[in-house]
Order: C-alpha cells, then structure tokens, then sequence
C-alpha cells in the first residue's frame, strides 16, 4: 500500500541473470507500493523501458534502442543516448 516515503521512480538493471526476478517479482511489488514511474534497463540488450504505473498496472511509455535518445517522464530536461550508459 501506498504510503509516506515511497519513491516516485524506481530503476531496475537487469542482468541475464536477474532478468525474470525484474520484471515478475520485483514489477508488481513496486506497483502494490506505489511507485509511479518505473525504467527497466537491459545490460545485455542494452535497451531502456519506460513505464507509468496506471490503475495498477504497468504501461509501456516508450521503448528506447542504444542509439536513441531518451527523454522520459521525470527526466525530460536531462536527455541522454542510451548507449551512454555503457561508455
């Protein structure tokens, strides 16, 4: 349940090893706490997700490759490549 302190936006990092635990677990949890805005980052794939949290559920605001630029919900005055997160 929501409630005082809970972070407005979370930001996973999957590793091929903790990819499932990121998106099925740890997702619903952030949800049922109240987390608004939530960035999946895959390392392997070197892609960024990101999301709004809606009725509970999570949508899918943009879907972003290493070469793109990235400005998302939160973040819009701070625009960055993907592909800066690995160099």
């Amino acid at each position: 349940m929501p409630g005082a302190g809970q972070p407005t936006w979370i930001c996973e990092i999957l590793s091929p090893a903790t990819a499932s635990k990121g998106r099925e677990v740890k997702m619903p949890v952030y949800a049922r706490y109240g987390v608004r805005y939530a960035w999946i980052v895959n390392s392997r794939e070197r892609t960024l997700e990101a999301y709004e949290r809606r009725d509970d559920a999570w949508d899918v605001m943009a879907a972003y490759q290493e070469g793109d630029e990235v400005c998302a919900a939160l973040f819009e005055a701070a625009v960055f490549r993907v592909g800066d997160l690995w160099e």
